[in-house]
């Protein structure tokens, strides 16, 4: 995963991004490379949050089990940088009246895309001719969609895109900053160990 540079790229670029963190998709979050990347990301300023623990689509689980795949990752990013998120993005993007339920229950609100950069299928031009379209509508704001799991979105289409929305005016910010709203119920200092397939998303506004 390319966390550590996306962190880099943005703040290089005097912007922020979230990053949503799975607990055991692609790797544990509790591994020594994942948490120092989780670490550094945190501390340069970057927000991070739940993309709950096994990547599961949660309009399967009973309330039990929803709760989980949430708390499991909130605990771990408490240990791990001293958050207890306040921002979920459910796997695919789904979710029910328990999901919604649950994570009202945990404090989480729930984020959805505005737009979803497709990275994760389709080619780079592919991906900038999105953006064409997405900006040919002049938007105030979007939340938008990447993976860093693919390593041509921190190689070839962040950059680009980074640069573009910066000379349109547009400011990066975090999720919650777009939102007006905290970005964590609680931080308190870091403990670690019990990554991740982390998948981030950055709101921009004019």
């Amino acid at each position: 995963v390319f966390s550590h540079q996306l962190s880099d790229m943005f703040t290089n670029a005097d912007a922020k991004a979230t990053f949503f963190f799975n607990g055991n998709n692609y790797g544990c979050i509790y591994s020594s490379e994942n948490v120092a990347n989780i670490q550094y990301a945190y501390a340069a300023g970057h927000e991070m949050a739940s993309h709950t623990w096994a990547h599961l689509d949660l309009t399967t689980l009973t309330y039990e089990r929803i709760h989980e795949e949430m708390s499991r990752v909130e605990l771990a990013l408490s240990r791990i940088v001293g958050v207890v998120p306040a921002y979920v993005r459910p796997p695919f993007g789904n979710y029910n009246s328990l999901v919604q339920q649950v994570a009202r229950e945990r404090g989480q609100a729930i984020a959805i895309w505005d737009f979803d950069s497709l990275d994760w299928k389709v080619s780079t031009d592919e991906v900038f001719q999105r953006y064409d379209d997405i900006l040919a509508t002049d938007p105030d704001s979007l939340l938008i969609l990447h993976h860093e799991t693919y390593d041509h979105t921190p190689l070839e289409i962040m950059p680009t895109v980074i640069q573009r929305l910066q000379s349109l005016g547009y400011e990066l910010v975090t999720v919650s900053e777009c939102m007006g709203t905290k970005a964590y119920q609680s931080v308190t200092a870091s403990g670690v160990p019990d990554v991740s397939s982390p998948h981030f998303g950055f709101g921009f506004r004019g």
